[in-house]
């Protein structure tokens, strides 16, 4: 006999097989996803044909943290620091002055042109400002651009970032506005400074305890290595939210630590946490749709588009210029640029959340508006961002996308067999430790007439003979100074 807990999995389940089935409908017509898997929660629920209810916001609040700390994982994963290097001044001066900024503008022209306060502008602000992990990855994996100019990692590194002085600054204005008497100036910064020490150290030994286990620790199965960051994901955020850290920096250092090293199974890792990325957006989104009221959109409907048009086309351009005033390599067509790539997105509805479980005045209003805001924004700015940056000439064109073939010897991947010569420094040293060039892979090694499948942990030895597979043959010089041990 079925009981209430059946029929909430039977409908989770529909909803999850809609979900996964109608993610076709982004790549074809450049909606988002996150509009497809909230569309889907919004129908299923009480003002939909579904007529689910849902409204408990706290286990939307603690899923849909535990789900953007995943997501930033997978991003941080896919990260080499030192290959993003002219990136990360940019990214980080618009996750911090930029967003700062552009919540303080939001803030006033919300005072000015509704009926909230100053403070309740700046709440407003600084849970709209920050641009939106979850959309941004998505994005620039289904559209498979390339952009010019480190864009796509700036945009990145930034959503990463920027969730922090977002949270601060809300946490800030929420004591401010229930007028307990703890707020102060110079009491928030210290917490934002203390928020950021904390999480960030905590994720500087989490990261390198995780680059150290999964290459020293010998599983019976490859399968079960993505169990160790996956639980050091969940033990980081934790840990650092228990001692008042950021939770999500932690996170996100961890993974940019492990992007950066040489670690075991890297690519393996990387495909779990991308399933595991969409499965659980998937899940966040149909919550937030659920805890919505479609309904209710009209009662905000005036001030959301008000507060839309401020955001896209005021605060977001005026905190990026302001963020990237001194970068001399930025020019006006980048700034234009990241100024609409901005996408909000989950991140922004889960912190609206925290207004209501904090007993703001006003605060599910607020949360209808953040909620339509994102949805205008994922419309309007995600469905525009390739057509944007092509209009701005930022997309590289490949010209040989399209043309590799086998017949094109210039360009072509090819497989070359280099010895490893008398003398040679990296005899006996594992794989995982030479430092081979991004896309090099060694097939298999000869040695003594035997044939080796190897792994990173397998050491190799003079006189060995590697087949290795290249993507270009600029790599060939590169590999044989590694092999002699001069680079």
């Amino acid at each position: 006999m079925f009981n209430y807990v059946n029929h909430i999995l039977i409908l989770l389940s529909f909803l999850l097989l809609a979900s996964v089935l109608l993610s076709k409908i982004s790549a074809k017509t450049g909606i988002p996803t996150s509009i497809v898997f909230l569309g889907i929660g919004m129908l299923a629920g009480s003002d939909g044909i579904g007529g689910f209810g849902f409204e408990n916001y706290f286990i939307a609040q603690t899923f849909g943290n535990i789900t953007i700390a995943l997501i930033l994982f997978y991003g941080g994963l896919g990260t080499d620091i030192r290959k993003v290097k002219g990136a990360i001044l940019k990214a980080i001066s618009m996750s911090t002055v930029g967003v700062f900024f552009s919540s303080i503008l939001i803030g006033y022209f919300v005072s000015y042109f509704t009926k909230f306060s100053l403070v309740e502008g700046i709440l407003i602000g600084s849970i709209i400002s920050p641009t939106d992990a979850a959309a941004i990855f998505a994005i620039l994996k289904s559209r498979k651009i390339k952009l010019k100019h480190k864009l796509a990692e700036i945009l990145e590194l930034e959503s990463g970032t920027n969730d922090i002085i977002s949270f601060s600054l809300m946490m800030g204005c929420i004591k401010f506005l229930r007028h307990d008497g703890s707020w102060k100036l110079s009491t928030e910064i210290f917490l934002f400074i203390k928020e950021m020490s904390i999480g960030g150290g905590i994720g500087i030994i989490l990261g390198y305890s995780l680059v150290f286990l999964i290459n020293r620790v010998n599983l019976m199965d490859e399968s079960l290595y993505p169990g160790l960051p996956l639980s050091g994901v969940l033990l980081g955020y934790c840990i650092s939210t228990y001692f008042h850290g950021s939770g999500f920096l932690c996170v996100y250092v961890a993974a940019l630590i492990m992007g950066s090293n040489n670690i075991l199974h890297k690519e393996s890792l990387k495909k779990f946490f991308e399933g595991l990325m969409w499965l659980m957006e998937i899940v966040m989104f149909l919550l937030l749709g659920l805890l919505v009221f479609p309904k209710k959109f009209v009662s905000v409907y005036n001030d959301g588009v008000v507060i839309t048009l401020i955001v896209t086309l005021f605060a977001r351009p005026f905190g990026v210029f302001i963020a990237l005033l001194f970068s001399r390599k930025a020019d006006f067509r980048q700034k234009i640029f990241l100024s609409w790539g901005g996408v909000r997105g989950a991140a922004s509805i889960i912190f609206a959340t925290y207004p209501i479980l904090n007993s703001v005045n006003d605060s599910y209003n607020i949360f209808n508006i953040i909620f339509f805001v994102v949805i205008l924004s994922s419309l309007t700015q995600g469905t525009t961002f390739t057509v944007i940056a092509k209009i701005l000439g930022l997309v590289k064109e490949d010209k040989n996308l399209e043309k590799i073939s086998i017949e094109d010897e210039e360009v072509k991947n090819e497989t070359i067999t280099l010895t490893i010569p008398p003398g040679s420094k990296i005899s006996g040293q594992k794989i995982l430790n030479l430092g081979l060039p991004s896309g090099v892979l060694i097939l298999y090694i000869e040695r003594n007439k035997i044939f080796i499948n190897p792994n990173g942990k397998t050491k190799v030895f003079v006189g060995d003979k590697l087949h290795i597979f290249l993507t270009g043959k600029d790599q060939i010089s590169e590999i044989k100074k590694i092999l002699e041990g001069s680079s």
